[in-house]
């Protein structure tokens, strides 16, 4: 009798970092996977290259700069890798007691980008700004 079956293959380990995106590129293969800003923080945003993490696109944006959130990563929540080639970053403020809005509930404004990043040449072409 002859298996079909397909078997799990781990392509990387995480340790205690808790990753929340996850997607893989259908042009190039290529796999990205973004954390949250918790302790033990190493990067926002990375590509699985030879199952290591490296910081995506560079090591700048993924630099911790609580001043210049427009040219770093906040808290980045989500990710999409579409069929043009491009990774799309959802990334926000850090969320409080479980919610986008902080440990109140209230909204708050600011501090939400949404970035294209052409995988061809691993740059952000585009950056969508959100008040709220």
């Amino acid at each position: 009798m002859k298996s079909n079956a397909q078997q799990l293959l781990e392509v990387a380990s995480f340790e205690k970092n808790q990753p929340i995106g996850v997607t893989v590129s259908p042009v190039s293969n290529r796999l990205f996977v973004s954390f949250p800003k918790h302790e033990p923080y190493l990067y926002g945003l990375t590509e699985i290259v030879n199952g290591k993490r490296k910081a995506f696109p560079d090591q700048e944006w993924n630099k911790v700069d609580s001043l210049d959130t427009k040219n770093h990563f906040v808290n980045v929540q989500d990710l999409y890798a579409d069929q043009n080639n491009f990774l799309w970053v959802l990334d926000s403020k850090p969320a409080g007691a479980s919610s986008v809005f902080g440990d109140s509930g209230a909204s708050k404004t600011g501090q939400f980008k949404l970035l294209k990043i052409d995988l061809k040449t691993d740059q952000v072409v585009r950056i969508y700004e959100f008040d709220d």
